[in-house]
């Protein structure tokens, strides 16, 4: 990466990426930052406050944001700030999403703090219990994440026009999911969560309606 930036890379992939740098001008500390969070996941398996899973979501997602507005366009750092917000509902979305099968790798992304106000207890995620209190949880999760889609959504027409409709779709096929999970949040223990064909139809249909801004 260092090679890469200093305009001397060795590496098929970084020669790439030197490639790309010569027409977008995508910061350095954003892939940085993206390669910390990626070996966090390696010696952190647990999140004690909101707080720390913000810090995480900073590393693994709002990184992808500032490296994805480097390329759509990024106007100010308004839109910056806007990205971060998107970035944080997807992963959030994911983390929700996701939650048995990190459990089944011994990681739990849910805030410690929160688990325990709902009275959900450690071993009960690490077990699947689909309990009504884990629902709450969830349920709790998801309208915290959707706060953030919502906070996001003048980010689509702030970008550069050929871009729009890419960050609206982006944004509207994960808030799409997690609708479908905050309507039954227990169902993320039965099976992972996704949009149908049809639905994803549907998606994109009021996307191109929308003209992506």
């Amino acid at each position: 990466m260092e090679a890469a930036y200093a305009g001397s890379p060795s590496h098929p992939v970084t020669r790439a990426l030197r490639h790309a740098l010569d027409t977008y001008p995508i910061p350095r500390t954003a892939f940085l930052g993206l390669i910390a969070g990626c070996r966090q996941d390696f010696v952190k398996k647990r999140y004690a406050d909101f707080g720390e899973l913000l810090g995480y979501c900073d590393l693994v997602a709002s990184t992808i944001s500032d490296i994805s507005l480097a390329v759509f366009g990024c106007a100010s750092e308004e839109t910056e700030r806007l990205g971060r917000r998107l970035s944080t509902a997807l992963q959030l979305t994911n983390v929700i999403r996701d939650v048995r099968e990190d459990a089944g790798k011994g990681r739990i992304y849910l805030p410690a703090d929160e688990m325990a106000r709902f009275g959900v207890g450690e071993e009960d995620l690490l077990a699947g219990r689909a309990s009504e209190v884990m629902g709450a949880l969830l349920k709790f999760q998801c309208g915290r994440a959707e706060r953030f889609f919502l906070e996001a959504e003048p980010l689509a027409g702030q970008v550069e026009p050929d871009s729009r409709l890419t960050v609206d779709l982006m944004a509207r096929v994960y808030r799409a999911i997690l609708g479908r999970i905050a309507r039954a949040p227990l169902q993320v223990f039965r099976r992972r969560v996704t949009l149908s064909p049809l639905d994803k139809v549907r998606v994109i249909t009021r996307c191109l309606i929308r003209g992506g801004a």
